[in-house]
Protein backbone atom coordinates (compact mmCIF):
# COMPACT_ATOMS: atom_id res chain seq x y z
CA UNK A 1 0.00 0.00 0.00
CA UNK A 2 2.74 2.74 1.01
CA UNK A 3 4.61 1.75 -2.21
CA UNK A 4 1.14 2.67 -3.91
CA UNK A 5 1.30 5.71 -2.40
CA UNK A 6 4.95 6.86 -3.38
CA UNK A 7 3.80 5.37 -6.76
CA UNK A 8 0.71 7.81 -7.52
CA UNK A 9 2.35 11.06 -5.74
CA UNK A 10 5.40 10.66 -8.28
CA UNK A 11 3.32 10.27 -11.26
CA UNK A 12 1.22 13.10 -10.03
CA UNK A 13 4.20 15.47 -9.57
CA UNK A 14 5.59 14.57 -13.00
CA UNK A 15 2.23 15.49 -14.70
CA UNK A 16 2.27 18.95 -12.76
CA UNK A 17 5.76 19.57 -13.81
CA UNK A 18 5.90 18.70 -17.24
CA UNK A 19 4.22 21.82 -18.60
CA UNK A 20 6.04 24.09 -16.67
CA UNK A 21 9.35 22.78 -17.90
CA UNK A 22 8.30 22.90 -21.00
CA UNK A 23 7.45 26.48 -21.10
CA UNK A 24 11.01 27.13 -19.68
CA UNK A 25 12.23 25.05 -21.89
CA UNK A 26 9.98 27.10 -25.06
CA UNK A 27 11.04 30.55 -22.87
CA UNK A 28 14.96 29.80 -23.02
CA UNK A 29 14.80 28.45 -26.79
CA UNK A 30 12.85 31.30 -28.05
CA UNK A 31 15.04 33.75 -30.07
CA UNK A 32 15.09 37.46 -29.66
CA UNK A 33 13.87 39.39 -32.27
CA UNK A 34 17.03 40.75 -34.54
CA UNK A 35 17.09 44.30 -35.31
CA UNK A 36 17.57 46.05 -38.68
CA UNK A 37 16.02 42.37 -40.00
CA UNK A 38 18.52 40.12 -38.43
CA UNK A 39 21.64 42.55 -38.73
CA UNK A 40 23.25 45.15 -36.46
CA UNK A 41 24.42 47.93 -38.34
CA UNK A 42 23.88 49.43 -41.89
CA UNK A 43 25.69 52.23 -43.43
CA UNK A 44 24.36 54.73 -46.22
CA UNK A 45 25.30 57.64 -48.90
CA UNK A 46 22.23 60.16 -48.71
CA UNK A 47 20.91 62.87 -51.49
CA UNK A 48 19.36 66.24 -49.05
CA UNK A 49 17.62 69.23 -51.04
CA UNK A 50 17.41 71.69 -48.80
CA UNK A 51 14.41 73.64 -50.24
CA UNK A 52 14.03 76.44 -47.24
CA UNK A 53 16.73 78.19 -45.08
CA UNK A 54 16.42 81.02 -43.12
CA UNK A 55 19.66 82.71 -41.04
CA UNK A 56 19.62 84.92 -38.01
CA UNK A 57 22.27 87.07 -36.70
CA UNK A 58 23.28 89.45 -33.67
CA UNK A 59 26.05 91.73 -34.36
CA UNK A 60 28.14 93.45 -31.58
CA UNK A 61 30.01 96.78 -32.77
CA UNK A 62 30.53 99.61 -30.98
CA UNK A 63 26.84 101.13 -32.36
CA UNK A 64 25.53 98.78 -30.86
CA UNK A 65 23.60 95.14 -31.22
CA UNK A 66 21.75 95.05 -34.24
CA UNK A 67 19.55 91.79 -35.16
CA UNK A 68 18.79 90.88 -38.70
CA UNK A 69 16.98 87.74 -40.75
CA UNK A 70 17.60 86.67 -44.21
CA UNK A 71 15.82 83.47 -46.75
CA UNK A 72 18.68 81.19 -47.68
CA UNK A 73 18.44 79.81 -51.12
CA UNK A 74 17.62 76.59 -51.93
CA UNK A 75 21.30 74.40 -51.23
CA UNK A 76 22.21 70.72 -51.86
CA UNK A 77 23.89 68.17 -49.55
CA UNK A 78 25.48 64.82 -49.59
CA UNK A 79 26.49 62.58 -46.20
CA UNK A 80 27.15 59.34 -44.89
CA UNK A 81 25.23 57.63 -42.49
CA UNK A 82 26.33 54.77 -40.16
CA UNK A 83 24.03 53.34 -37.58
CA UNK A 84 24.68 50.08 -35.42
CA UNK A 85 21.59 48.40 -33.62
CA UNK A 86 22.19 48.35 -29.40
CA UNK A 87 18.77 47.05 -28.83
CA UNK A 88 15.63 45.89 -31.03
CA UNK A 89 14.69 49.63 -31.52
CA UNK A 90 17.38 51.70 -30.55
CA UNK A 91 20.43 52.64 -32.55
CA UNK A 92 23.32 55.17 -32.37
CA UNK A 93 26.21 56.13 -35.10
CA UNK A 94 27.34 59.36 -37.23
CA UNK A 95 25.94 60.86 -39.95
CA UNK A 96 28.44 63.64 -41.21
CA UNK A 97 27.47 65.82 -43.93
CA UNK A 98 28.67 68.29 -46.60
CA UNK A 99 25.85 71.05 -47.78
CA UNK A 100 26.85 73.36 -50.44
CA UNK A 101 25.11 76.30 -52.22
CA UNK A 102 24.77 78.10 -48.50
CA UNK A 103 23.87 81.78 -49.47
CA UNK A 104 21.64 84.47 -48.72
CA UNK A 105 18.79 84.94 -51.77
CA UNK A 106 20.27 87.81 -53.50
CA UNK A 107 23.67 86.93 -53.06
CA UNK A 108 26.38 85.84 -55.48
CA UNK A 109 28.86 84.20 -53.23
CA UNK A 110 28.00 81.09 -51.55
CA UNK A 111 29.29 78.66 -48.68
CA UNK A 112 30.17 75.16 -48.16
CA UNK A 113 28.41 73.90 -44.53
CA UNK A 114 30.55 70.81 -42.77
CA UNK A 115 27.87 69.29 -39.93
CA UNK A 116 29.63 66.40 -38.01
CA UNK A 117 27.21 64.55 -36.07
CA UNK A 118 26.23 61.87 -33.86
CA UNK A 119 22.60 60.28 -34.43
CA UNK A 120 20.70 58.36 -32.27
CA UNK A 121 17.57 56.44 -34.00
CA UNK A 122 14.41 54.90 -32.75
CA UNK A 123 12.98 52.56 -35.81
CA UNK A 124 10.50 49.35 -35.18
CA UNK A 125 11.29 45.76 -35.46
CA UNK A 126 11.74 43.83 -38.41
CA UNK A 127 8.57 42.06 -37.06
CA UNK A 128 6.70 44.90 -37.67
CA UNK A 129 6.73 44.91 -41.41
CA UNK A 130 8.69 42.52 -43.53
CA UNK A 131 10.47 45.30 -46.11
CA UNK A 132 9.47 48.79 -43.76
CA UNK A 133 11.46 50.20 -41.22
CA UNK A 134 9.94 53.29 -40.11
CA UNK A 135 12.37 55.43 -37.77
CA UNK A 136 12.97 58.70 -36.12
CA UNK A 137 15.90 60.56 -35.55
CA UNK A 138 17.83 62.91 -33.41
CA UNK A 139 21.44 64.56 -34.88
CA UNK A 140 23.29 66.96 -32.39
CA UNK A 141 26.75 67.84 -34.02
CA UNK A 142 28.84 70.62 -34.99
CA UNK A 143 29.43 72.65 -38.00
CA UNK A 144 32.29 74.26 -39.90
CA UNK A 145 31.93 76.70 -42.95
CA UNK A 146 33.89 77.78 -45.60
CA UNK A 147 34.18 80.76 -47.39
CA UNK A 148 36.40 81.54 -50.44
CA UNK A 149 38.62 84.37 -48.66
CA UNK A 150 38.00 86.53 -51.36
CA UNK A 151 34.02 86.89 -50.28
CA UNK A 152 35.02 87.40 -46.64
CA UNK A 153 36.44 90.07 -44.29
CA UNK A 154 40.02 89.67 -43.42
CA UNK A 155 41.02 88.65 -39.92
CA UNK A 156 37.68 87.32 -39.32
CA UNK A 157 37.03 83.78 -38.73
CA UNK A 158 34.26 82.03 -40.70
CA UNK A 159 30.93 80.33 -38.25
CA UNK A 160 31.09 77.58 -36.15
CA UNK A 161 28.73 76.38 -34.08
CA UNK A 162 27.02 74.05 -32.52
CA UNK A 163 23.92 72.56 -34.85
CA UNK A 164 20.79 70.19 -34.04
CA UNK A 165 18.37 67.75 -36.16
CA UNK A 166 15.73 65.89 -36.24
CA UNK A 167 13.32 64.71 -38.09
CA UNK A 168 11.74 60.72 -39.26
CA UNK A 169 11.48 58.55 -42.45
CA UNK A 170 12.00 55.44 -43.83
CA UNK A 171 13.78 52.46 -44.77
CA UNK A 172 12.31 49.81 -48.10
CA UNK A 173 14.58 46.12 -48.22
CA UNK A 174 15.02 46.08 -52.06
CA UNK A 175 17.57 42.55 -51.14
CA UNK A 176 18.45 41.11 -47.58
CA UNK A 177 21.63 43.56 -47.59
CA UNK A 178 20.44 46.59 -49.40
CA UNK A 179 17.75 49.14 -48.40
CA UNK A 180 17.13 52.70 -49.89
CA UNK A 181 15.83 55.46 -47.37
CA UNK A 182 13.92 58.70 -47.06
CA UNK A 183 13.42 61.15 -44.64
CA UNK A 184 12.56 64.89 -43.68
CA UNK A 185 13.85 66.77 -41.04
CA UNK A 186 14.70 70.32 -39.68
CA UNK A 187 18.57 71.69 -38.55
CA UNK A 188 18.52 74.15 -36.06
CA UNK A 189 22.23 76.32 -36.17
CA UNK A 190 24.17 78.16 -33.25
CA UNK A 191 26.99 79.26 -34.84
CA UNK A 192 29.34 82.18 -33.96
CA UNK A 193 32.29 84.36 -34.96
CA UNK A 194 34.69 85.61 -32.67
CA UNK A 195 37.18 88.64 -33.40
CA UNK A 196 38.96 91.56 -31.88
CA UNK A 197 36.88 93.65 -34.43
CA UNK A 198 33.60 92.20 -34.24
CA UNK A 199 31.05 89.17 -32.28
CA UNK A 200 28.53 87.94 -34.45
CA UNK A 201 25.75 85.30 -33.52
CA UNK A 202 24.28 83.10 -35.96
CA UNK A 203 22.02 80.82 -36.47
CA UNK A 204 21.60 78.61 -39.88
CA UNK A 205 18.56 76.53 -40.23
CA UNK A 206 17.54 74.34 -42.90
CA UNK A 207 14.48 72.17 -43.94
CA UNK A 208 15.77 69.28 -45.71
CA UNK A 209 14.91 66.07 -47.74
CA UNK A 210 16.54 63.24 -48.40
CA UNK A 211 17.39 60.17 -49.75
CA UNK A 212 19.71 57.31 -49.83
CA UNK A 213 21.36 54.24 -50.31
CA UNK A 214 22.49 51.88 -47.86
CA UNK A 215 23.68 48.06 -46.97
CA UNK A 216 23.02 46.11 -43.64
CA UNK A 217 26.41 44.19 -42.14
Amino acid sequence: MKSALVLSATLLGTVVAAPALARADQFEEAPETPPLNGKAGNVAIQFDLLPLGHVSFKETTLNGRPTDSLDLTTAYGVGIQLNYAVSTHFSLGAAPRLVFNVKADGDNAAAKEFDLRARATLHTASDVSPVFQFFAFAEPGYSYYFVDERDWPTGVDTPTGPVLAFGGGFNYDASSSMFVSAEIGYQLGFQSIRSMARDADFGFNYLHVGLGVGTRF
